[in-house]
């Protein structure tokens, strides 16, 4: 994947969290720390039927991840087909890494994920 679709994976995953600057590292940390020792399938098996509750694991392990690579999601707007196609990389990366290892912790999957749409 190129660099772009890095940015979209900002727009799509983390934006909504970003724009509220009042959002730190320190607070995503802490917002993290409850899920870290989570693997992709204890996640599942501890909130695999909550899709909020999910979306807002892997959305924050997304943030966690873009603020160790420094790497910036202000100022990003996708439209909806930009939206669909990343959503889709996004899910086939993170799948598969779970796949491969199910044993693996979620925040090295979604991180490995947020590396190779950045490769």
């Amino acid at each position: 994947m190129t660099r772009f679709a890095l940015t979209l994976l900002c727009a799509l995953v983390a934006a909504p969290l970003a724009a509220d600057s009042t959002i730190t590292r320190d607070y995503v940390i802490a917002e993290n720390a409850p899920y870290m020792h989570h693997s992709c399938a204890s996640v599942i098996e501890a909130h695999g039927t909550d899709e909020d509750q999910m979306l807002f694991i892997v959305r924050h392990m997304v943030m966690l991840s873009l603020m160790n690579r420094a790497i910036d999601v202000e100022g990003i707007d996708l439209t909806d087909a930009q939206r669909e196609t990343l959503r889709d990389d996004f899910i086939a990366a993170l799948g598969a890494y779970c796949r491969a290892d199910p044993d693996m912790l979620l925040a090295a999957a979604i991180d490995l994920s947020v590396l190779s749409l950045a490769e």
